[in-house]
This record gives structure tokens, C-alpha cells and sequence, in this order.
């Protein structure tokens, strides 16, 4: 089996005054994991009101082989969009500051425990990690355009239909698209005909 959540596309909606320099913040952990598969920061500049952003951007990635055997049973993802007041900063160098910082340490900790213990506390335990990205990247708006933290889990049986199943979210700024693709060849009628299993 294999289990992609992507990130595809998001738009600006509200009429914020002119062009605009933006980051997406994209992090996402699983109950097997011992630490995020993924944390992203990505900056675009000079963002029209009603622009399109085709991010397309593997967010999670799962695939099954000799030593990967149990499928997650939970995938949570965390995504975020900040307005900067200032012009788009070296993402990478901000990367490998914030991975240093004791705060960053302490919010991945209470993320993977939130995750390995049932997930319940999720939305909790990512939302310090917006603040923490924010200091390290300088003057950002205090408030994020957009914030959301999806979970996929084989208890809401989000795993067991295959194929692409697209989550759309929007507030008054951001209209996004999150997609979950679920592949398996031992379901999947298509590649026993074709010989592929």
C-alpha cells in the first residue's frame, strides 16, 4: 500500500490592499513516526488578491516494503499560511536556525506524544509551532491568514477507499485543496488484470 497526502493548491481570496509576500508552513507526523516525516516553509512574493498558488507538494508519504510492514493508522498534517510584513527570507537558513531552538525541540516532542497517544490532543500540540516558525523568520503578521490541522485516521476509515480524495478548506482569505491518494495493488482489481501483483 501506499499513502500520499498532498498538498495541491491554495488561492488568496480576501482583498488585503495590494500585492503580498506569503509563506506555507506544512508539517505532518504519524502514530508510527518519531519525528515529522516533513516540516516546509515555502515563500512566495508579490501575491495578487484572488491568485492562484499551485503549491502541488507532497506533504506525507508512506510506502509499504520489507521493513515498513503496518500502514499508519493516523496521519496529521499541519498547514498554515502567513502573511510577512517584510519581503520572503532565506527559508532554508530559517529552517536550520529554527530546528536548533529549544522551543521547536519541545513543540516536536508534545507532536509526536500527541500523535502516538491517540491524536486527541493534535490541534493543540501544532499550533505553538506557527508562533515558533514566526519568531525565527522575523516580522510576520502575528495573526496567520490561514491555519488548519487535518487527520487522516483508519478508524474514520480514511484509508480504505483507494484513490484520490481531495479535502477542500477556506476561510475568508485562503481557499485550500489537501488530497489524500490511498493506492494498493492487493485491492486493486486493475493491477491483477494487468499483471502487476
Amino acid at each position: 500500500m501506499n499513502i500520499f497526502v498532498k498538498f495541491v493548491t491554495f488561492a488568496l481570496f480576501a482583498s488585503l490592499d495590494g500585492l503580498h509576500y506569503l509563506y506555507v508552513i506544512t508539517s505532518s507526523v504519524d502514530n508510527l513516526s518519531t519525528e515529522p516525516y516533513l516540516l516546509n516553509i515555502k515563500g512566495f512574493a508579490d501575491v495578487d488578491d484572488g491568485e492562484q498558488l499551485p503549491v502541488d507538494r507532497t506533504v506525507y508519504y508512506w510506502k509499504e516494503d520489507e521493513t515498513k510492514k503496518k500502514p499508519p493508522g493516523a496521519i496529521h498534517i499541519l498547514a498554515s499560511i502567513l502573511k510577512s510584513n517584510e519581503g520572503i527570507r532565506d527559508a532554508g537558513k530559517a529552517l536550520a536556525s529554527l530546528r536548533k531552538k529549544d522551543d521547536f525541540k519541545e513543540v516536536i516532542k508534545a507532536v509526536i506524544a500527541a500523535a502516538t497517544g491517540g491524536g486527541a490532543g493534535i490541534y493543540e500540540a501544532f499550533l505553538p509551532m506557527v508562533g515558533v516558525i514566526g519568531e525565527i523568520l522575523g516580522k510576520i503578521d502575528d495573526t496567520p491568514l490561514f491555519t488548519t490541522v487535518l487527520s487522516y485516521t483508519d478508524i474514520n476509515g480514511d484509508f480504505d477507499q483507494l484513490g484520490r480524495h481531495p479535502y477542500p478548506q477556506k476561510n475568508r482569505y485562503v481557499d485550500m485543496v489537501t488530497t489524500l491518494i490511498v493506492r494498493d495493488a492487493t485491492r486493486d482489481p486493475s493491477y491483477k488484470v494487468a499483471g502487476l501483483v
